[in-house]
């Protein structure tokens, strides 16, 4: 069966893709498909091996586009990881969003959280949440964490269309996220009221298209080996 996953660039150290909108990044349901089993089976077919190893340095929501890089030793995959936490693996996405946001370029700072009964991302504006304690003593809530992107407008649309379907006024954005947290993208322009055009996770029924208007569309990191700057772009 051919790959949906498309392939960008491979060495011995690691693997960037291109995964397709609709596929999960990693699933843990029998006999779905997944990235990384699909880039598991092609390096076990290439090296004529059972078990080859495949690092996860990061994630895309399965209904998202978009580039992903993954680590073939473990040592690229702690090289991979440290540069994602120190924030110097960079990734940029394209949204389209409904209605026009506030100001050409803008960063949006708030605190997030996973909400596990509903799978989506809580957003906070402001300092970071309480929560109260024994005895009354407020306490910073631990799970709330520090959410920030720059966006930058690239064009505004009167009346966008997608699949045959007007969303009135919208913005395709330039989008650069300085943490990586659950659903932030999409729950950050939701927040603000631009929810991401095809999200009805984050928008409502009348938000629905025939696919979800983000990509990850530029990856770009320091090789864990060679120490060569990469950048890919789709």
């Amino acid at each position: 069966m051919a790959m949906k996953t498309k392939i960008i660039y491979e060495d011995d150290d690691l693997i960037v893709c291109h995964k397709p909108a609709g596929i999960a990044t990693q699933s843990s349901r029998a006999h779905e498909a997944d990235v990384v089993s699909e880039c598991k089976n092609h390096i076990a077919s290439e090296k004529s091996t059972k078990a080859p190893y495949l690092g996860v340095v990061h994630r895309l929501d399965q209904p998202v586009e978009g580039l992903l890089v993954f680590a073939k030793t473990k040592d690229a995959a702690a090289g991979l990881t440290a540069q994602l936490t120190e924030g110097s693996l960079n990734k940029k996405y394209r949204a389209v969003v409904r209605g026009i946001p506030e100001g050409l370029e803008k960063t949006l700072v708030c605190y997030m959280r996973k909400d596990a009964a509903s799978s989506k991302a809580v957003v906070a504006d402001g300092r970071v949440p309480e929560q109260t304690g024994r005895g009354g003593a407020k306490n910073v809530a631990d799970n709330w964490k520090y959410a920030e992107l720059t966006y930058r407008i690239m064009e505004t649309f009167e009346d966008y269309e997608l699949g045959g379907r007007s969303y009135g006024p919208a913005a395709l954005m330039d989008v650069e996220i300085r943490t990586g947290r659950f659903h932030q993208i999409r729950a950050q322009f939701s927040h603000i009221g631009h929810p991401i055009v095809g999200d009805t996770k984050y928008g409502n029924v009348d938000n629905r298209a025939p696919k979800l208007m983000l990509c990850a569309y530029s990856l770009t990191f320091v090789h864990p080996r060679t120490k060569e700057p990469k950048t890919f772009i789709i």
